[in-house]
């Protein structure tokens, strides 16, 4: 049973508050059993603001408005996510074959792939994960990978959100219960029957979504159409330009670079937390970056 003093000690720490449970159903207040949150590893308030240039997510973008086939593996990558850490491992996908193929040339976020509405495109993500390979990134014990899944093991499920797909290429875990293990492959079809669109693709493996999408595994979906052309002089462009397409994420990092995600004791269903918020903003994939952008002056007084 929660304390008092637990629950004022992580309220205090975390800005948690209340949750309605039975007994206050039943008239009588409750406290939530709430998780706490950033602990006092964090370094967040070590690193200097502003000081990395931000990443163009279209630097390794793949196109595929003529349609075809993309074929990304998912696997443990290294990635400075602010230049006052050491290197970060995660999660991150990269594309098999091609120009700019392997790890050394993915970035993260995982590679942007740009579409053409009306125009489908097959995506292969093949998991070249460990089934331990959550301990690689998580280095306080994996934080919830033994808890839910059934197969207690790094398995992916993509999911295009914000896709106009069938059942069976939506990444759904009704229809695809057991995910894909390490050495499989999902195939999926993206008709792109939808206008210009900016989504994303990432994973959603039941139990661990949370899990799978903190490690890393997420990159950008563009799709185009007969108006947002990309080269419309009615719409900011060129793309990586004056287009940014600008992914937000936040995260909690240890001094040695590797993600911090916060783990509550069993007695309140540990490691499992409610709730997440980290204390470092991410904008893609790099901790509080820079931006320089050209003047612009329209009008008469131009």
């Amino acid at each position: 049973m929660t304390t008092r003093r637990e629950f004022l000690k992580w309220t205090a720490a975390g800005g948690a508050g209340l949750a309605v449970g039975r007994g206050l159903l039943a008239g009588q207040a409750q406290a939530a059993t709430v998780a706490p949150t950033a602990p006092a590893a964090s370094v967040a308030a070590a690193l200097t603001p502003y000081l990395d240039p931000m990443p163009i997510l279209v630097d390794n973008a793949v196109d595929a408005t003529g349609g075809g086939t993309v074929s990304f593996t998912t696997s443990l990558i290294s990635r400075k996510v602010h230049s006052q850490l050491p290197a970060t491992t995660l999660f991150g996908y990269l594309r098999s074959g091609g120009p700019g193929a392997g790890d050394t040339a993915a970035s993260y976020l995982g590679p942007a792939i740009v579409a053409k509405s009306g125009t489908s495109v097959k995506v292969n993500y093949s998991n070249g994960l460990a089934p331990n390979d959550f301990l690689k990134v998580f280095t306080n014990g994996g934080a919830s990978y033994l808890q839910f899944p059934p197969f207690k093991e790094v398995r992916i499920l993509t999911h295009l959100h914000g896709g106009f797909v069938a059942g069976v290429d939506d990444g759904n875990p009704f229809a695809q219960p057991d995910a894909f293990p390490s050495g499989t492959t999902q195939s999926v079809t993206y008709p792109n029957e939808q206008p210009a669109t900016l989504s994303w693709y990432h994973d959603h493996y039941l139990g661990d979504t949370r899990m799978n999408v903190v490690a890393g595994l997420a990159g950008g979906y563009l799709i185009r159409d007969s108006f947002d052309t990309g080269s419309n002089p009615l719409l900011p462009g060129p793309i990586g330009v004056f287009e940014l397409p600008m992914v937000v994420q936040d995260r909690m990092f240890n001094a040695d670079g590797s993600l911090l995600y916060p783990v509550a004791p069993a007695s309140t269903n540990g490691p499992w937390i409610g709730e997440y918020f980290g204390d470092a903003m991410l904008v893609n994939g790099k901790v509080w970056p820079a931006l320089t952008v050209s003047r612009r002056c329209t009008g008469s007084g131009c």
